[in-house]
């Protein structure tokens, strides 16, 4: 229903999309998931949160590699601000292309572009956060939660602010600071805060 209500373009995208993961993991219904993929996308082909749900679609549920990763690639064209899409296709090249050295120039090629973005900004606190996000997922924690404190979080949109909450939640091992990061976490949650 409201896929019907939504207007045409952005917004009814999400929806399509929310349906599609809907239909994929709790219906199991796996030809339906793909045609509101599909749709998402005609609905919004400029959004690469869209071409890179469909990529991981293809790669998990279809096991067409080759279309998985010609989706992946347009994601980054698509959105190169967003470096979920060039940590996504990293991954991918690592686990089913089996190329460790693709996998690391994706990272270094989101990594490089953040850091570009920190010194041309006057105002890098955003850019610092994308930037941790890509550290942490290559495994150096320590550097990704100092880029993390360097964020200045509170004076961060909130939907970054809860993106810094999560990601100092899911990496700190210290118990008494993840009870209080997954405390700062259901605080932004119960505030109806979420990410992008």
């Amino acid at each position: 229903q409201a896929i019907e209500l939504a207007p045409e373009g952005v917004e009814r995208a999400g929806h399509l999309n929310s349906y599609a993961d809907f239909l994929e993991f709790a219906r199991h219904d796996c030809d339906k998931a793909e045609e509101f993929c599909k749709k998402a996308i005609e609905a919004d082909p400029a959004d690469g949160r869209y071409l890179e749900s469909y990529a991981r679609f293809l790669q998990s549920r279809r096991s067409d590699l080759d279309a998985a990763e010609s989706f992946y690639k347009r994601s980054i064209e698509a959105d190169p601000m967003h470096q979920t899409h060039f940590a996504g296709y990293a991954n991918f090249l690592a686990a089913f292309r089996h190329d460790a050295t693709a996998a690391e120039t994706q990272y270094r090629a989101a990594e490089q572009y953040f850091r570009e973005s920190i010194d041309a900004d006057d105002s890098p606190r955003m850019w610092s956060v994308l930037l941790a996000q890509v550290v942490l997922a290559q495994g150096r924690t320590a550097d990704g939660l100092k880029l993390l404190s360097q964020s200045d979080e509170p004076r961060l949109r909130p939907d970054l602010q809860i993106v810094v909450r999560f990601l100092r939640y899911a990496h700190e091992t210290r118990p008494s600071r993840r009870a209080a990061g997954l405390s700062a976490v259901k605080e932004l949650l119960n505030s109806d805060v979420r990410s992008r």
